[in-house]
């Protein structure tokens, strides 16, 4: 499989406000975006080609990239989209935005789990009450558009200084949820097939046999306060065959159009995330801590180190009873398990330590969350459990 390249543009107004803002940032969003993609994208999504993003000039039009054009303002007052355009998928993203590399996450992840934007994955039917969403008889196909369940800022996440955009995995479609499973890459979403507020999802249904007449239906969070609400957006006779070659004639730009009305600002919200602030972290005394790990938790580390543990079976005590060595990738997620013995553990980071007067490594985002507090941030918010 050949690399895809992807290559971002600075469109906007020579000088202006954007064009700032575009040109002291984009090189971190390049770096970013290719963490996300080789790290991220592909540990979860197997089929997703190799790729690279770099930056192209304005002038240059270069057969085979993929292009992310960044622009003023894009119709519509979306945030970002997705194409065919000549056989191969660009995007348009509105650099207006401060957050602007959240939307342009968001479409480089995309075009790269569906190129063509017309990719369908069956799973099992869904309903929603306007509070909820809860599995229903039967089978949809389901629009892969793996950002849009999950689009909302206040989901977006840190890689350096960039934010990106969360996106949900092959087990977000699986029949029924599993403890632990994964169903976004940032574990925001609780259930298969659920939504996060400013989120939304969009499948096929045939509503008559006998035709097969196939409807275009979405359910969209708006947001916290408003609730779900599911759309009709009507008929279509044939849907685009799978094969791209319908230029921009594809499923995800119809399903653009038809949005816009409804959802006419998308990536919205703040990226300083709710759910971080409610998180509950385990206590730690130092820099990477002396703690019992009496819970399950995630902890991701902002950059690639070797870390020491030392296990001492009573608190207090100065000699360990094991020792063990561990390696932690830059932003991947990992799994600690509650230790039944209730022994105390000593993390040291004996690689990577950075230079007298920046970060210490420390875990990214504090993110240190058992599956205990996600249940209870997913209750106070009102959605339904694991």
């Amino acid at each position: 499989m050949r690399l895809v390249q992807i290559g971002l543009v600075n469109k906007t107004a020579k000088g202006g406000d954007n064009d700032k803002r575009v040109s002291e940032t984009i090189d971190s969003a390049i770096v970013a975006l290719n963490i996300q993609i080789t790290k991220h994208l592909r540990k979860c999504w197997n089929a997703v080609p190799e790729a690279v993003v770099r930056r192209v000039d304005p002038k240059d039009n270069p057969k085979g990239v993929w292009l992310v054009e960044l622009v003023d303002e894009l119709k519509g007052g979306e945030g970002g989209f997705h194409s065919t355009d000549h056989f191969q998928p660009f995007a348009g993203v509105d650099a207006s935005d401060p957050e602007w590399t959240i939307a342009a996450s968001h479409e480089v992840l995309e075009m790269l789990v569906d190129p063509s934007g017309q990719r369908l994955q069956p799973a099992q039917a869904i309903k929603c009450d306007g509070h909820k969403i809860e599995d229903d008889a039967g089978e949809f196909v389901y629009l892969l558009e793996v950002c849009d369940p999950c689009e909302a800022k206040t989901f977006a996440y840190k890689i350096d200084s960039t934010w990106v955009s969360d996106f949900v995995t092959p087990d977000f479609y699986s029949c029924m949820g599993v403890p632990d499973a994964r169903y976004s890459f940032r574990h925001n979403i609780a259930k298969p097939r659920n939504l996060l507020p400013g989120g939304y999802i969009t499948w096929v249904e045939t509503k008559n046999d006998k035709d097969q007449t196939k409807i275009i239906q979405q359910i969209i969070w708006h947001d916290e306060k408003q609730g779900m609400q599911q759309i009709n957006r009507g008929p279509i006779s044939d849907l685009p065959p799978g094969n791209g070659a319908l230029g921009r004639a594809n499923l995800r730009s119809y399903i653009d159009a038809e949005t816009r009305s409804s959802h006419p600002q998308r990536h919205r919200g703040n990226v300083v995330s709710r759910l971080y602030k409610e998180r509950t972290p385990l206590h730690l005394n130092t820099v990477l801590g002396r703690t019992p790990l009496d819970k399950p938790h995630w902890v991701t580390y902002h950059q690639d180190c070797v870390l020491e543990r030392k296990i001492y079976k009573n608190p207090g005590d100065k000699n360990p009873v094991a020792t063990c060595i561990e390696f932690a990738k830059a932003h991947e997620p990992i799994f600690r398990p509650k230790d039944p013995h209730n022994a105390e553990h000593v993390v040291t980071n004996i690689s990577c330590t950075p230079c007298p007067g920046s970060p210490p490594i420390v875990p990214f985002d504090k993110d240190l969350i058992g599956p205990e507090e996600r249940h209870a941030w997913a209750a106070r918010r009102g959605r339904t459990k694991i």
